[in-house]
C-alpha cells in the first residue's frame, strides 16, 4: 500500500460507496437469484443464523447439498 493514501479516510469512503451501490442494485433481488441458483444445483436450506455486522444483524442461510459425495459430483 502506498503511504500517501494512509490516514485519509479512504476506507470509510469506499465502504459508503459499496453500501450505496448495494442499495441501488436492490440487494434482496441478488439474494433471491443466488438462492434459486443453489436450488438449481440441488442445495436446500437447512437452517439460518443471525450474523452480527457492525450495528445490525444479517440473516444468513445455511445450505446443504443432499447426497453430496464429492466436490466434482453434482
Amino acid at each position: 500500500m502506498l503511504r500517501e493514501f494512509l490516514d485519509q479516510g479512504l476506507s470509510d469512503q469506499l465502504m459508503a460507496w459499496a453500501f450505496f451501490q448495494l442499495q441501488a442494485r436492490h440487494v434482496s433481488e441478488i439474494y433471491d437469484r443466488a438462492f434459486r441458483l443453489y436450488q438449481k444445483y440441488g442445495f436446500q436450506m437447512c437452517g439460518e443464523y443471525d450474523f452480527p455486522a457492525e450495528e445490525h444483524i444479517d440473516l444468513e442461510w445455511i445450505m446443504k447439498k443432499a447426497n453430496f459425495r464429492g466436490i466434482n459430483k453434482f
